[in-house]
């Protein structure tokens, strides 16, 4: 087979296998883009930023997983191609060991820092009792949320995204009838928690319901010797030092502005965020795909396919991230507006502000998922680190006398310099020039991205469509008009081609609509 002919079929099972994912993501992500503004109102600006608070939390512990849901992706798939099914078994085993043995640190943590923590926070009194709650449940959540993410990393290691896929549906359907349920009961934070814990809890038990008889060798099974114990740690102890310095990075501003600027300054920055987060995680689906695959090439040997897989994935996903992300940043007072109404012009310059932000990152992903199949998780590590330094001490100046503009500025600042610097450590790895890892993947979609968001910019600026049907008609518009004037640049600039795109997609689309991948 020639090397066009096998890098075509890769990119095509990645795309079949993105699909997969996509559904499950996609469910995701409405439920909680069109149940956001309910539970805003039911839970009021106070509530609702313990609500962004116990998501913050939850994600700053949830990358102190020591590499657990990763690691067991990269492990069950070089397992299954060495053909080694106790070792997959283990590396499912210690996962979810080991979130059970994080949960209850996570639970003692609460007991000894938890009041010091609020006090820190300036909880005022009329919520501390639903913050304290929200300490100790996100132990319980945190680890049923790793559980059911050890069990759907298992099964796309052995390749059966579409099984992961209806575990991640499973979680998006119990949210989906809970969520209102809750809300109509009257039942408040602590309601809506319970019902996040049992969407996980289902995740898990289904997920693990259906693999473990289609999979007998993924099975849990600890360790025979200590070897996979080894390889875990090697891979899962630099891979949690960058976990932990991203989430801090992440969630850092949330903490500072509940210290400086106040709960309901919070409540806007996580509003921008949660619309950034759900439109990126389109942006983030072939990653899912793209990190099995990479590990087996890296484990066979073939250097070279490695290298080309890197590269061409890289093109594409930064062209993903400016077609999604573009209008998102140009429209984002019209999209504010359709979706919260007026007067959330906080929550508007907060996601003008992190769409940019948010593409610096994702523009990362390929070197990300490369350093992890390779083993290079301490590259990573050394990134997030320089970024986490240049984003504290931006922050630390600016948030106490600029609030959320400061947070802002000091985000979108650390993440360019952040992601530069690890593109090019990733990139030297695999033999490839700075100027190569930077200027060749990004300089038309820059450019695109810039076009993008003027032209949805124009189109929103109309006027009349500051709420109701009409703010979501020039939202459709501007949408329309970013997309495609970023689609059109791409196409001119010859960064993606027609062709090359319909021999990627349409293979996989129509084996995904007859039953088979």
């Amino acid at each position: 087979m020639s090397d066009s002919a096998s890098a075509g079929g890769t990119g095509r099972r990645l795309v079949a296998d993105t699909l997969h994912v996509a559904s499950g993501r996609l469910a995701g992500m409405l439920v909680w883009l069109m149940y956001t503004p309910l539970v805003l109102d039911h839970l009021g600006p106070q509530r609702f930023a313990l609500w962004a608070l116990f998501y913050a939390v939850l994600g700053s512990m949830g990358a102190v997983d020591l590499g657990l849901v990763a690691g067991t992706v990269r492990h069950v798939a070089a397992a299954r191609a060495a053909e080694k099914p106790h070792d997959a078994g283990a590396h499912v085993a210690m996962g979810l060991v080991g979130f059970m043995a994080l949960g209850a640190v996570w639970f003692g943590a609460a007991a000894w820092l938890g009041e010091t923590a609020l006090d820190w926070l300036r909880v005022p009194e009329t919520s501390r009792a639903d913050a304290a709650f929200v300490l100790y449940a996100g132990a319980v959540v945190f680890a049923l949320s790793g559980w059911a993410n050890v069990i759907m990393g298992a099964a796309q290691g052995c390749g059966r995204f579409a099984l992961a896929n209806a575990s991640a549906l499973a979680i998006a359907f119990v949210q989906a009838v809970g969520i209102p349920l809750a809300i109509v009961a009257g039942g408040g934070l602590r309601w809506l928690l319970g019902v996040v814990a049992l969407s996980w809890g289902a995740g898990f038990a289904f997920g693990a319901l259906r693999l473990w008889p289609l999979e007998p060798g993924l099975r849990p099974a600890w360790p025979r010797d200590p070897r996979p114990v080894r390889e875990a740690w090697a891979f899962g102890g630099p891979l949690q030092v960058t976990n932990a310095l991203s989430a801090l990075h992440t969630h850092l501003d949330k903490f500072l502005l509940a210290r400086f600027a106040g709960l309901a300054v919070v409540a806007q920055f996580d509003l921008g965020m949660r619309i950034v987060v759900s439109v990126a995680t389109f942006a983030q689906l072939p990653l899912a795909a793209l990190l099995p695959v990479a590990s087996r090439l890296h484990a066979a040997g073939d250097h070279a396919g490695l290298r080309a897989l890197h590269k061409r994935a890289t093109r594409w996903v930064a062209a993903g991230v400016v077609v999604l992300l573009a209008p998102i940043a140009g429209a984002a007072d019209v999209l504010v507006a359709a979706w919260l109404g007026p007067g959330h012009d906080e929550a508007a310059l907060a996601l003008r502000c992190l769409a940019p932000a948010a593409a610096c990152t994702l523009a990362t992903g390929v070197a990300s998922v490369t350093a992890r199949a390779t083993g290079r998780t301490g590259v990573e590590a050394a990134a997030a680190a320089t970024l986490l330094a240049i984003h504290v001490a931006l922050s630390v100046a600016f948030v106490p006398s600029h609030g959320l503009r400061g947070a802002l500025g000091a985000l979108l600042a650390a993440n360019l310099l952040g992601g530069a610097t690890l593109l090019v450590a990733v990139a030297r790895s695999l033999g490839v020039s700075a100027r190569e890892a930077l200027v060749a993947p990004h300089a038309a979609p820059l450019a695109a991205g810039v076009a993008g968001a003027a032209a949805a910019w124009a189109v929103a600026r109309a006027p009349g469509t500051s709420a109701g049907v009409l703010a979501w008609a020039a939202l459709l518009g501007a949408g329309a008009a970013g997309a495609l004037t970023s689609v059109g640049i791409l196409l001119v600039l010859r960064h993606v081609r027609w062709s090359e795109a319909c021999a990627l997609v349409v293979a996989p689309v129509r084996r995904s609509r007859d039953g088979g991948v």
